[in-house]
C-alpha cells in the first residue's frame, strides 16, 4: 500500500471541474505543488491536447453530465481517471468560499494522498449508456402522459363531467364517448398528443424487448420471476454491468440505495431510512415488483384459505373422534395437516407471460 502511495505522489495529478462550455483543470506536479491552472474547452481536441501534454497523469473529476464521455475519453489516452462521487466529498460543495478553481484543486489533492476518500463512481460502456437511453426515454414519455391524462381529469372534473378509470392506453377512447361534443373539441389538442404518446411508448416496448432479447439474453433468467418484464430485466442488467464487482449479493441493495442509513453515537445507534443513494429509477422498479409479489401472494393465500375452509368441512371429524375416541383427526391436527399441504410452497407458479409493473 505504501508503494502505491508513493507511486501515487511521484506523477502528476489532474484535477478537473468539469462545466458546459469550459473545464476547470488544476495541475499538481511531482513534489504536490501547484503546476498549472487554467481551462480546458468541452470538446474532445482540447481534451486530448491536455493528455498529450501530460501522458499518463492521474485526473479526477466530479461524476455528472459530462463525465462519462470525458472519462472514457482520457482513459483511452492512456490516463487513469478517477470519477468522485460529488455526494461523498462534503469539504467540496460546502466550502465557505467555493469556486470551480477551489473545487479543481481540492479534488486533485484528495485523490494525490487518498483517493478512497473520492468514492469513486465506474460508468458504464459507451454501448450500455446508449442502451439504457431507450428505457429513460420511455420513462419520460410515460410520465408526460400521465401528466397529459391527470390535467384532462381535474379539468373536466371541474365542469362537471367524471370520467371513469381505463387503463392509460384506452384513456383517449374512452373520454370520447362519455363527454358532449363542444367539449371533446375543446379537449381534442390533449387527446391528440396522448394517442401518439401511447403509440411511441408501444414502439419503445417492441424495441426493448427485441434489444433485451437478442442482446442481452440473461434477461431471460429475470424474466422468468413473477412481475419482471423486458423493461426490468434489461435496465438491472444494464446497471448492474459486470456482478463480479459486487463482492456479496447483499452489496447490490447498498448500491441502489436500498440499505438503512447510520448514525451511531455512542450507545444511541437508531433505526433510519433507507440512504436512497444510486439510481432513483431502478429503486423504484424493486418497489414495483414489490407490489406484484404481494399482490400476487395475497390472491395466494386468499385461494389456500378457501380450499382450507372447504376441506375443513368436508372431513369434519365425528362426535366421537372430538370426544378424544380413535378414529378420524380431531380438528386442530386435521387443519394443521391441511395447512402444510396448502403452504405458498407447494403452490403452482402463475401462468402467462410477465410483464413490467
Amino acid at each position: 500500500m505504501r508503494e502505491q502511495q508513493s507511486n501515487r505522489r511521484d506523477r502528476t495529478t489532474i484535477g478537473l471541474d468539469l462545466g458546459d462550455r469550459w473545464h476547470r483543470c488544476c495541475v499538481l506536479g511531482e513534489s504536490g505543488q501547484v503546476a498549472e491552472e487554467g481551462s480546458v474547452g468541452n470538446n474532445r481536441v482540447a481534451l486530448s491536447e491536455l493528455s498529450s501534454h501530460y501522458p499518463g497523469a492521474l485526473i479526477v473529476m466530479e461524476a455528472g453530465c459530462h463525465s462519462p464521455w470525458v472519462s472514457r475519453h482520457l482513459e483511452q489516452a492512456g490516463c487513469e481517471v478517477i470519477v468522485s462521487n460529488p455526494r461523498k466529498t462534503r469539504a467540496i460543495y460546502q466550502h465557505e468560499r467555493k469556486s470551480d478553481r477551489r473545487d479543481a484543486l481540492m479534488l486533485a489533492r484528495i485523490a494525490r494522498m487518498e483517493p478512497p476518500l473520492l468514492y469513486p463512481v465506474r460508468h458504464g460502456s459507451e454501448e450500455a449508456q446508449q442502451d439504457l437511453l431507450r428505457i429513460k426515454l420511455r420513462d419520460s414519455l410515460v410520465r408526460a402522459r400521465v401528466g397529459l391524462i391527470n390535467s384532462l381529469r381535474f379539468t373536466l372534473k371541474s365542469l362537471g363531467y367524471t370520467i371513469a378509470n381505463p387503463s392509460t392506453e384506452r384513456f383517449h377512447k374512452v373520454i370520447q364517448s362519455a363527454l358532449p361534443e363542444s367539449v371533446v373539441q375543446m379537449i381534442a389538442p390533449s387527446m391528440q398528443a396522448i394517442e401518439e404518446l401511447s403509440l411511441r411508448i408501444k414502439l419503445l416496448d417492441r424495441e426493448i424487448r427485441t434489444l433485451a432479447h437478442t442482446k442481452y439474453p440473461e434477461t431471460s433468467w429475470l424474466e422468468q420471476i413473477p412481475g419482471v418484464g423486458p423493461i426490468t430485466a434489461l435496465y438491472f442488467v444494464l446497471k448492474i454491468g459486470d456482478p463480479a464487482r459486487f463482492e456479496r449479493v447483499r452489496d447490490v441493495g447498498a448500491f441502489i440505495g436500498l440499505c438503512p442509513r447510520r448514525d451511531q453515537s455512542g450507545e444511541n445507534d437508531p433505526q433510519l431510512r433507507i440512504s436512497k443513494r444510486g439510481d432513483a429509477y431502478l429503486r423504484r422498479l424493486p418497489g414495483q415488483l414489490g407490489s406484484v409479489y404481494s399482490g400476487t401472494v395475497r390472491s395466494s393465500e386468499r385461494f389456500a384459505s378457501i380450499r382450507t375452509s372447504s376441506r375443513c368441512r368436508c372431513h369434519r371429524p365425528s362426535q366421537k373422534a372430538r370426544r378424544g375416541g380413535r378414529g378420524p383427526q380431531t380438528g386442530r391436527a386435521a387443519l394443521n395437516s391441511v395447512e402444510k399441504q396448502e403452504s405458498l410452497s407447494s403452490l403452482p407458479p402463475a401462468a402467462g407471460k410477465n410483464e413490467d409493473p
